[in-house]
């Protein structure tokens, strides 16, 4: 009996060692430290419970009283005025009475009018350049010992309109602010036709006089000569406006020549030289439109009007030609 006593003895002790200490604070030391800090916030006389922000309330009490309860914004309004003139309510509109109805077209539009005092630019060197040459007065005499008519060049095909047209193309290989050398390509074409003449007028053998379309025959004839040229092209950089050039180089020419009488025609390969010279005057100002509408589609930086003077021969050839005079064309650079 005495053992079971001491037994719940000693169990009661230790339930009691573990209630007291388990009502002790887990953190003795931070509790401590709240017990010796006292509560610096004012009670709120409102709410009867103290700010949250003691020190910002401080900070506040000491800021005197704003004179005005209204904006930053608010307060600047009202010392410039009814939006700074008084005559609107909006500001912008008062700056645009100002400025005027101006110029309400688009800038576009002022330059494709050529109104427009934007200046636009072209950008890169130029590299290439490429155009057309038409001959407007050349004269041409031609003899061919073994083909064709027989009769001199002029005498068959020179009484009739003969277009002739050549196409050329420069790469530059040396571009300095006194001048431009270049290598170029040159194809060109003529057609020509006309009917043939007899040597001795041809008689009528019932009356013995000569027909009367004398020595003319009704065979038609079509002469067609297609040079080509490779060479060099020099073009001096004296002047914006004008630039003054020269063009040279070996030749080669193919000739047909056909008729409509049933009979065979004749072909001849010919060789020779080229050469011509002359001013080239830029037109980019006639029209700033069209100058920039060529630049903008087709990267044309400049525009030249060309005259010139020009000779192309063959030399100990089947067909011997000679064609020489002025001539107009039309360069593009880009």
């Amino acid at each position: 009996m005495k053992q079971i006593c001491l037994s719940l003895l000693i169990l009661v002790s230790v339930f009691g060692v573990s209630v007291s200490y388990a009502d002790e604070s887990v953190q003795p030391y931070i509790d401590s430290i709240k017990s010796q800090m006292k509560d610096p916030s004012p009670p709120n006389s409102e709410s009867g419970t103290g700010s949250v922000s003691p020190y910002i309330d401080s900070l506040k009490e000491k800021i005197p009283p704003a004179e005005s309860s209204d904006g930053y914004t608010q307060q600047l309004k009202e010392k410039l005025g009814p939006e700074g003139t008084g005559k609107t309510d909006s500001y912008t509109a008062d700056e645009k009475g100002k400025l005027g109805p101006g110029d309400q077209d688009s800038a576009i539009a002022q330059v494709n009018e050529g109104r427009s005092q934007l200046k636009y630019e072209k950008r890169g060197a130029v590299q290439n350049s490429f155009g057309i040459i038409y001959g407007v007065g050349l004269t041409r005499t031609a003899t061919a010992p073994t083909i064709g008519t027989g009769r001199p060049f002029n005498s068959v095909y020179g009484g009739n309109y003969a277009p002739d047209f050549a196409l050329f193309f420069e790469h530059n290989l040396l571009r300095k602010e006194w001048g431009t050398l270049s290598v170029f390509g040159m194809a060109e074409v003529g057609i020509f036709q006309g009917f043939g003449t007899f040597q001795v007028a041809p008689t009528d053998p019932s009356t013995g006089q000569s027909f009367a379309g004398g020595n003319q025959s009704t065979t038609l004839f079509h002469f067609i000569e297609v040079p080509g040229v490779v060479g060099l092209t020099y073009r001096f950089q004296l002047s914006k406006y004008v630039q003054p050039f020269a063009m040279a180089g070996p030749s080669g020419a193919g000739f047909v020549e056909q008729r409509n009488d049933g009979f065979g025609g004749h072909q001849a390969l010919s060789y020779g030289y080229y050469w011509n010279a002359g001013v080239a005057f830029q037109m980019d100002w006639f029209s700033k439109t069209e100058d920039f509408d060529r630049y903008a589609e087709y990267t044309i930086k400049h525009t030249y009007l060309t005259l010139d003077y020009s000779q192309f021969a063959t030399v100990g050839s089947p067909v011997d030609m000679n064609v020489s005079g002025p001539a107009l064309g039309v360069t593009f650079e880009f």
